[in-house]
């Protein structure tokens, strides 16, 4: 299980994380630490306390009831069940940890039905509380989905590129790379970053960005070996054997 997550310094200021006792604050704290690279977590209660009261004397009841109170207040908070055992999937993980070598989950995603049974408002950090809002919690459930529709929409389309599709670019990217490259260099790129991210897994905020440092790379390296292998300027034999000219006198 990998050893570090990243904890946003906004989360203490968040309203409904601040409104939590300090032992609910310390047990959310560390199911983000032990969540896997998917934010999921087995909630069965003796395993939580086992990995994050350690040293503590909390009993299994206490558990149960900050387990049922997060699902209750925190819209973010995914308490679901699947094949006889309880799982917590942390709905926002992905905006706040991006694990280099990320592994895919072992645990059983939510079903694609699954409510919480109250649906307060986002909140800044996987979290909210209901009396903050002046809206009802479905009303702020309804805009948050339609600012979140209308943002997906403003962002334009990435197609699938590359013999392993795995290459995001969008129309004017892609277009962008054939008028630099030209449409025989230009696919060489594309394969070039497909083959690497098949057989590496790397991972890119921008491939069109990408496949630019690769080529400012390229041109740079390219440059270094020329100035190395550059021959240093030798005088003309000739002139060494040219015996001089004088004129008549």
């Amino acid at each position: 299980m990998p050893r570090r997550r990243m904890i946003d310094p906004d989360i203490w200021h968040d309203t409904w994380f601040g409104n939590l006792t300090d032992r609910e604050q310390i047990f959310f704290v560390g199911i983000i630490s032990n969540a896997d690279d998917e934010g999921r977590i087995l909630a069965n209660p003796t395993y939580l306390r086992s990995r994050i009261f350690v040293y503590r004397d909390v009993s299994i009841k206490e558990i149960e009831n900050v387990l049922g109170k997060f699902r209750d207040t925190n819209v973010n908070f995914i308490l679901y069940s699947q094949n006889g055992n309880q799982y917590i999937q942390l709905a926002k993980w992905s905006d706040y940890q991006k694990p280099q070598y990320a592994k895919p989950s072992k645990l059983p995603p939510p079903p694609p039905d699954n409510t919480p049974l109250n649906n307060p408002p986002n909140s800044l950090y996987q979290s909210s509380i209901v009396e903050s809002s002046s809206h009802s919690a479905n009303d702020s459930l309804n805009d948050s989905a339609n600012d979140s529709l209308k943002k997906k929409q403003a962002l334009p389309e990435k197609r699938k590129h590359g013999e392993f599709q795995n290459v995001l670019l969008t129309e004017e990217e892609n277009g962008k790379l054939l008028d630099k490259f030209g449409e025989v260099e230009a696919k060489e790129r594309i394969e070039r970053l497909s083959s690497a991210i098949a057989s590496k897994g790397y991972k890119y905020a921008s491939h069109y960005a990408t496949i630019l440092n690769w080529k400012r790379r390229d041109d740079k390296e390219k440059g270094n070996a020329t100035n190395q292998k550059r021959p240093r300027d030798i005088p003309n034999r000739s002139e060494y054997n040219q015996a001089p000219q004088y004129d008549d006198i």
